[in-house]
């Protein structure tokens, strides 16, 4: 990774490509009439910088997932930096005397946005404390038009899922070959950063969101408030479920067992417009709360000529390339500029550690519209891409009740998250894996990986071939007999039910399912079925089903069957629950 240097003005005028979005920082609220909103970078973190109690504080703010998360990208004892470290508050307080009040304060680009005049801008720089000050990217573009889906759903055949409509997408990158494996995203940690979400569709009914907030409006309500267009929620409602949806026989998302973290950061309206520093806020956000990924469907270009899509210069740029650095892998859209008079990526796209996402149509065929490289200084981008055109997503639900309708969208905004379920289930398999090992697997097992060009990348994603690529070889022992090794752990503890690894013995590779049942006998979730690989131990990582919070406490009993064995094994839950389910 480039290290970042200052930043330089930017051009002209901002507009942000709503593709599919991302970050943290503090949030106040200022008044837009006092000018456009600017950025105001420090020339260091104050004369504490450095001292080991500011980075042992800083350290301590981090979630114990954040902190695993860095280990496989830092040594023990450099998991912060001065990055970590608070904005110094007589800095601040410099601005504020000169009226000028903080929008969003970063932490790791050391400045503050904030709406400021032409003579409030120019007392601060004259200040010693101010290292640049950068225009903050704004812009709008309309969302793509949603078109109702009329085709009837796929059968579920020989696949573990019966894709409905997404298994076409779905099955260009390889996806359902990797959820035969046992890999859904299971531990994987995601989050989404953009327009807004209506979570009553019943394809998100098993959605499991760990954290959420509203950087517009600096609350956790990611729907539609007073004030906002009707389609505020719209573009992050129908991103959400190329990734996460879970509707057998209508719409599977990519990495339907993953656990997300929503973020909404982008406003539609016409005369409000989407602005860069929510971005950066929600980034550092989802960063200390342990995210593993980061799927955004935005750029910006407006301010910027294309000399600047240099990955150096913009500060979401910048701010995507350090989340990288602490160990997130970020999946963005390359931008749907391809066929307009930018033609090229947008900001962050150009980022030199992000993955950045073209899109194709079915056939594999670039679409016109799917921004090209190469980035300003030369380098190939984008760097992988997906199903772009006529991507199925769930059409939004109404204000009230439940949705259960289904739509089509296009761009580079749908090919994103397509690309990020990818990463999710590569890092699923592989859960040591750093960001830049994803990466590398997946453009150096993409369908065009031998010849990369500036419109493809290294090519449509190819999910099985990257797990594969990646997975460390043992040698494989064959045991005397085919069983269903064990369950783990068992009994299952208050508090420690999200995951549950199942062990088998197998001769030759099968296929498998494990149904769990009560005592009555009646059958409460299916835990798994798929196909495991011959070999003594083959361990598969699942997830218990949801609504288990409210079972109570007792014996269950998890059936596995397949053609050499049929067994059962007890399992007890220890938690307070309802009596009953």
């Amino acid at each position: 990774m480039k290290n970042p240097r200052c930043l330089s003005a930017g051009s002209a005028l901002v507009r942000p490509i709503l593709l599919f979005l991302l970050l943290q920082a503090g949030i106040l609220l200022a008044d837009e009439s006092a000018g456009p909103r600017t950025w105001f970078f420090f020339r260091d973190k104050g004369p504490y910088s450095l001292e080991k109690a500011a980075l042992a504080h800083a350290q301590a703010g981090l979630s114990p997932r954040a902190l695993a998360r860095r280990a496989k990208v830092a040594p023990a004892g450099s998991l912060v930096d001065a990055t970590d470290l608070p904005v110094y508050s007589g800095y601040l307080e410099q601005l504020t005397a000169l009226g000028i009040r903080p929008v969003v304060i970063s932490q790791w680009l050391n400045g503050v946005s904030a709406a400021a005049t032409p003579e409030q801008i120019t007392a601060a720089a004259a200040l010693g404390c101010i290292a640049r000050i950068q225009p903050v990217l704004r812009g709008y573009q309309p969302l793509p038009q949603a078109e109702p889906i009329l085709q009837k759903p796929s059968r579920a055949a020989d696949r573990p899922l019966d894709y409905g409509f997404s298994l076409e997408q779905n099955e260009q990158v390889q996806i359902p070959a990797v959820h035969q494996m046992g890999y859904y995203g299971q531990g994987v940690l995601i989050a989404v950063f953009d327009t807004g979400f209506r979570l009553t569709h019943e394809a998100f009914d098993s959605l499991k969101v760990v954290a959420q907030h509203d950087f517009i409006q600096d609350d956790d309500n990611l729907d539609n408030q007073a004030g906002e267009r009707s389609d505020q929620n719209s573009h992050g409602t129908m991103v959400l479920s190329i990734l996460a949806a879970n509707k057998p026989g209508n719409l599977i998302g990519g990495a339907p067992r993953a656990e997300y973290l929503l973020a909404k950061t982008e406003d539609v309206s016409q005369e409000i417009q989407a602005e860069e520093d929510h971005w950066i806020a929600a980034a550092e956000w989802a960063e200390r709360l342990g995210a593993d990924i980061i799927s955004t469907s935005l750029g910006y270009i407006d301010w910027y000529t294309y000399a600047d899509m240099n990955g150096e210069t913009a500060p979401i740029t910048r701010a995507a390339d350090l989340a990288v650095a602490k160990g997130v892998v970020v999946v963005v859209a390359a931008g749907n500029e391809g066929n307009n008079v930018w033609h090229y990526i947008s900001a962050p796209a150009d980022g030199d550690s992000v993955i950045a996402v073209g899109a194709v149509d079915s056939k594999g065929n670039i679409a016109s519209f799917s921004s090209r490289g190469p980035t300003a200084d030369g380098r190939i981008k984008p760097d992988v891409v997906a199903r772009g055109i006529g991507v199925a997503c769930v059409a939004v639900p109404p204000a009230a009740g439940s949705g259960t309708s289904y739509s089509y969208v296009s761009g580079t905004s749908a090919a994103c998250p397509i690309a990020a379920s990818c990463a999710a289930l590569i890092l699923c398999a592989n859960p040591a894996l750093t960001p830049m090992e994803i990466l590398q697997a997946m453009r150096q097992t993409a369908t065009r990986r031998q010849t990369p060009d500036f419109d493809y990348g290294w090519g449509v994603v190819q999910t099985l071939a990257a797990v594969e690529s990646t997975k460390v070889e043992e040698p494989v022992v064959l045991p005397e007999s085919a069983r269903l090794r064990g369950l783990f752990p068992n009994p299952v503890l208050a508090g420690d039910y999200r995951n549950l690894t199942v062990a088998f013995d197998l001769k030759e590779a099968e296929w498998v399912t494990v149904r769990l049942y009560d005592l009555l006998g009646r059958e409460v979730a299916l835990l798994y079925q798929g196909r495991v690989a011959a070999g003594s131990d083959r361990r598969i990582r699942l997830t218990w089903p949801e609504g288990i919070q409210q079972w109570s406490s007792g014996t269950y009993f998890a059936v596995a069957k397949s053609r050499s064995f049929n067994e059962c094994r007890a399992i007890t839950l220890l938690h307070a629950g309802r009596e009953g389910r």
